[in-house]
């Protein structure tokens, strides 16, 4: 019995110790497709959000896509 809960506990303890492998998916994909293909898989190009210019009227905020002039005093601010 005792040897049993010794066991487990080592068991339990030597679990604490891993390794995060959360990413080893994506990284034996690029082995992969590397191995398959002869060369890295590409890299993606990052998006480019498009800038919107958030002005606030009496009950709520407007966002455009241009600045809009004579509203500098009411700008909130650009997402």
């Amino acid at each position: 019995m005792i040897k049993a809960a010794i066991v487990g506990f080592t068991m339990i303890l030597t679990l604490t110790a891993c390794e995060d492998m959360s990413d080893i998916r994506v990284t034996a994909d690029d082995q992969m497709y590397e191995w398959m293909n002869g060369k890295p898989r590409p890299k993606p190009e990052p998006r480019v959000l498009d800038s919107r210019y958030c002005y606030k009227s009496q009950t709520d905020v407007l966002c455009y896509d241009t600045p809009q002039l004579g509203k500098e005093d009411l700008f909130v601010g650009a997402q």
